[in-house]
C-alpha cells in the first residue's frame, strides 16, 4: 500500500496558472514606458524631446505636449505621415518605441 503525504496546499491549482498569467500581464504593463522620446526637426536642427505617454490620446497631443501648433508641423510615425486626429489607442501605446514619432516643423515662428 502506498501512502501519499501531500497536503492540499502542495497540489497544483487552477489559481496558480491564473496568477502566473496576471503576473505576466503586470510585467508587460510595467515595461510600457511612461515617457516617449520624439524627434523634432526645426529648420534642419534636430533634437529629441521627452513627453509623457499618459497624456497622449491622439497623435495631435504630441504636438500639444511640445507646444507646437498643428498647422505649422508635419507628424510622422515610423517614417509615414500620420494625421493629428489618429487615436493613439489604435496604435497601442505599448507598441510605441522611442523615436517612432518625428515632428517636422514646416512654418517657423518669427
Amino acid at each position: 500500500m502506498t501512502h501519499f503525504n501531500q497536503t492540499v496546499s502542495d497540489l497544483p491549482t487552477a489559481n496558480a496558472s491564473a496568477n502566473a498569467s496576471a503576473n505576466a500581464s503586470a510585467n508587460a504593463s510595467a515595461n510600457v514606458s511612461e515617457t516617449i522620446i520624439v524627434e523634432l526637426d526645426q529648420n534642419g536642427v534636430r533634437s529629441n524631446k521627452e513627453i509623457s505617454a499618459a497624456a497622449l490620446k491622439t497623435a495631435g497631443d504630441i504636438l500639444k505636449e511640445l507646444k507646437i501648433n498643428e498647422e505649422t508641423a508635419l507628424l510622422f510615425f515610423r517614417g509615414g505621415p500620420i494625421p493629428s486626429d489618429e487615436r493613439i489607442g489604435d496604435i497601442g501605446i505599448e507598441n510605441i518605441r522611442n523615436g517612432d514619432f518625428k515632428v517636422l516643423k514646416v512654418i517657423f515662428d518669427e
